[in-house]
């Protein structure tokens, strides 16, 4: 739901793209440590570098990780 209606607020998703998205954040949930904790800030990391034209899963989710893992840091 993070993933669909954050970045559905720029434009239509296709089905694949969707599929993508969600695939990559359910892999990074399932990596971090704390994936409630962190989902939103997962999602909103997907979103931005989807944005930014990374389409590689794997980059995706060390991105949206990291994110999650700065944000522990900071707070």
């Amino acid at each position: 739901m993070l993933i669909t209606h954050g970045i559905s607020n720029h434009r239509i998703l296709g089905a694949d793209e969707l599929a993508f998205l969600c695939q990559a954040f359910d892999a990074a949930c399932l990596i971090n440590g704390d994936p409630l904790a962190d989902a939103e800030t997962i999602a909103k990391a997907i979103i931005v570098t989807y944005e930014q034209g990374v389409t590689n899963e794997k980059e995706l989710v060390e991105g949206a990780i990291l994110s999650a893992s700065t944000r522990r840091v900071d707070m």
